[in-house]
């Protein structure tokens, strides 16, 4: 068992994956729906294929984002999961509507416990995240 850290349940499910790392805000406006692929040529994850990744963000930055996310999902390019500092409206919205789950409030700054290529599993039904490597 690897470290878990707590937070707050926004949405349902258990999945596993890969962890993608950004401590910027994210649009999923920028993201391709075809291929996942996020597009924002000024962000850190510019390039980065979003499927099937656990995305860990601080929060979204625009209101759209939850129909982009959405879409995303309808195309499977969608990350597995959210883990976000705070979950805002958007974010909430677009992993219900998306079936994802999705962790916020943890007891720690995900951002800064969590690195890209880590496995981690994210316990939307209990509000956990664990850190398996």
């Amino acid at each position: 068992m690897g470290q878990i850290i707590k937070g707050r349940s926004i949405s349902k499910g258990v999945v596993e994956g890969t962890a993608l790392v950004s401590k910027e805000r994210l649009s999923f406006l920028y993201t391709d729906p075809a291929t996942g692929r996020f597009l924002d040529r000024g962000h850190s994850l510019y390039g980065q294929d979003l499927k099937d990744t656990i995305l860990v963000i601080p929060w979204m930055r625009a209101n759209l984002d939850m129909w982009k996310l959405y879409w995303c999902w309808k195309e499977g390019t969608a990350p597995k999961a959210i883990v976000a500092i705070e979950a805002d409206d958007y974010i909430i919205a677009g992993t219900i509507m998306s079936e994802m789950p999705c962790v916020h409030r943890l007891e720690v700054d995900p951002t800064k416990a969590i690195k890209s290529g880590q496995r981690v599993r994210v316990d939307g039904d209990r509000g956990i995240i664990e850190i398996l490597e």
